[in-house]
């Protein structure tokens, strides 16, 4: 059975340390994590992942969040965020409702956007 995330932000403490591998300047997101999250089979997430009805954001941290990471993927009218610091240590993961998903810009893709 899935395990579906809250809409507030669920901290990693007590519980197994969850990983998000490095990729030069991205990461790679397992499709089970996004599964969970979106509450969708895994097949279903590659297959979003593929066809673009799954996009993401990747946003590099400034000033006091300098040496953090917010991962953002929008599927329907559903997002998931994860924080993760410098080694893809997952710190706090939320999912949430949108209204309208956010058009891609040219920080979308492997490099990351500033926040």
């Amino acid at each position: 059975m899935a395990t579906r995330l809250l809409p507030q932000n669920i901290t990693s403490a007590g519980s197994p340390m969850m990983t998000i591998e490095r990729d030069g300047d991205g990461f790679i997101v397992p499709a089970e994590l996004l599964a969970q999250a979106f509450d969708l089979p895994v097949a279903q997430v590659q297959d979003a992942m593929r066809t673009g009805s799954m996009t993401s954001r990747c946003e590099v941290g400034t000033g006091a969040d300098h040496g953090r990471w917010r991962l953002t993927f929008y599927c329907g009218s559903r997002a998931c965020r994860f924080i993760v610091n410098e080694n893809g240590v997952v710190l706090t993961r939320s999912a949430f409702p949108i209204r309208t998903r956010p058009p891609l810009s040219a920080s979308s893709g492997t490099a990351c956007a500033r926040w």
